[in-house]
């Protein structure tokens, strides 16, 4: 259903590539501008409802890897009010974390690790690119540090999200780092490496050594 719906999409407003981000949709080509949507369904119905919340205009820095090759990355001008709405409750789902920073459009979870807080990185293909090209060396667990990074795998080792250690695994914690990370378009977040909207995801640690 939902590939069918998202097929849908191809050639509106010279729409040619879409992408996933934390069960939405987004149009990232053309690269001017950011359409965020959802695709629901109903039980009458088996094709999905696209829903959209908005056209923002985006912009892009000049942003590369240690080995001087590009970084796909974009700005968007502000949240969308759908974005908006979806990230209100998250301080009632997630009590126990703490928030570090306010919400805001101008860079994401990648954007935060990779891009010094200055622009989103939405292409997950990017994240492999740059580990490696930067020269990040994957960390076990027990031999974690502050300042390590954390990258988060769904079920098919897309990274869909990363963050910075901040206090590395200890016995008193059950031996689960606390990590700083942004959540979407929401701000900067202190938790536990399990705890969020990321949880039960696998991750990796990474440090330049």
């Amino acid at each position: 259903m939902l590939q069918n719906a998202v097929e849908k999409l191809l050639g509106y407003k010279g729409i040619t590539a879409i992408r996933s981000r934390m069960g939405n949709y987004q149009c990232v080509s053309p690269p001017s501008t950011t359409l965020t949507f959802v695709v629901v369904s109903t039980p009458s119905k088996k094709m999905g409802q696209i829903i959209f919340s908005g056209e923002i205009p985006t912009a892009s820095i000049k942003l590369q890897t240690k080995l001087g090759n590009d970084i796909e990355n974009c700005q968007p001008a502000e949240l969308s009010a759908f974005i908006l709405n979806q990230i209100a409750d998250i301080p009632k789902k997630f009590p126990n974390m703490r928030i570090r920073s306010g919400a805001n459009a101008a860079y994401n979870c990648h954007g935060f690790m990779f891009g010094s807080r200055r622009t989103c990185i939405e292409n997950l293909a990017e994240i492999p690119r740059i580990l490696q090209e930067d020269g990040y060396t994957e960390i076990p667990t027990d031999q974690v540090l502050p300042g390590d990074v954390i990258v988060y795998y769904d079920d098919v080792q897309s990274p869909e999200h990363s963050g910075v250690v901040v206090r590395e695994p200890a016995e008193s914690n059950l031996n689960i780092p606390l990590v700083c990370s942004k959540w979407g378009g929401f701000g900067e977040v202190v938790h536990d490496a399990h705890y969020g909207p990321y949880a039960g995801w696998k991750w990796r640690f990474y440090r330049i050594l």
